[in-house]
């Protein structure tokens, strides 16, 4: 369900005080909008723990001397390996900001699927208690699906970025591959699944090349103008707003489940802004 209208989410203390008794993981905490969330729970002392999974070790506990922050160095080809762990944490709140580039895996479509892809059902799976080898977690899975009304285990609030246009039935891989991952995330059946749909990500980078610098220099300037009416959607973004939305909504924007149907809501530029900037 695409969501449109934040007007009346609130900022509150006593949303606040009900994370600081939960745990939150954040997934891809060392990218571009990751490290923002990461920080920003961190700088704030929103939860009681955080847990980050990373392949080596980020020495961040001993910077920043955050004592809520948990790194789990693991090896992401052995995801199984965290089974016992994932499941034996009572985690919240889930933030996924895991996601790679063609450049990055030097054009390899099935290294981009593995990062963008595999890595983030594979987690998603083990945190509705299943492991990576289980067929739930897949858009045409038949498996039994998970009980969300399990009042044994914690309810699990998933957020995620995606990506403008993202549908499994895309004739282009990059939207087609972020379809995917939701439609997969869907069958996973998590108590609330938000969805973060991004146009264009502006961010600076270090060592940019002479076109993305112009673009970040001088797209803003102009992209109001060429992005109008139902093309305003398609208008840059700063990741900083789209870390900011997903934790405003985890943390402001209440949501009920009704029976057993769990809750999928999708945000797209605008709402994601509004609701970077709550007061």
């Amino acid at each position: 369900m695409e969501v449109d209208d934040v007007t009346n989410v609130e900022k509150g203390t006593d949303y606040e005080e009900e994370a600081k008794a939960k745990t939150a993981l954040v997934l891809g905490s060392t990218g571009a909008i990751g490290k923002i969330v990461l920080n920003e729970l961190l700088s704030r002392d929103i939860y009681s723990k955080v847990i980050i999974l990373t392949r080596r070790a980020t020495n961040i506990t001993a910077e920043t001397k955050h004592t809520t922050l948990e790194e789990k160095v693991i090896d992401f080809e052995d995801l199984n390996s965290i089974k016992d762990y994932l499941q034996s944490e009572p985690i919240h709140d889930i933030y996924s900001c895991m996601g790679t580039t063609q450049k990055a895996v030097g054009g390899s479509k099935e290294l981009y699927v593995k990062i963008d892809h595999d890595y983030v059902i594979d987690i998603a799976k083990l945190l509705r208690g299943k492991d990576t080898s289980s067929t739930s977690g897949s858009s045409s899975s038949s498996e039994e699906e998970t009980n969300i009304l399990d009042d044994s285990k914690p309810k699990q609030h998933f957020s995620i970025v995606t990506s403008l246009a993202a549908d499994p039935n895309s004739m282009f891989f990059y939207t087609q591959l972020k379809g995917r991952i939701e439609a997969d995330l869907i069958s996973l059946r998590f108590e609330r699944l938000s969805i973060f749909r991004p146009s264009l990500l502006m961010t600076k980078r270090e060592n940019p090349g002479i076109p993305e610098k112009l673009f970040v220099d001088y797209f803003p300037s102009v992209s109001p103008w060429i992005c109008r009416g139902p093309l305003a959607k398609y208008r840059e973004i700063k990741v900083e707003d789209v870390a900011l939305g997903m934790i405003n909504n985890a943390l402001y924007r209440r949501s009920s489940n009704t029976g057993d149907h769990p809750i999928v809501e999708i945000f797209e530029r605008d709402t994601t802004i509004r609701l970077a900037t709550l007061n």
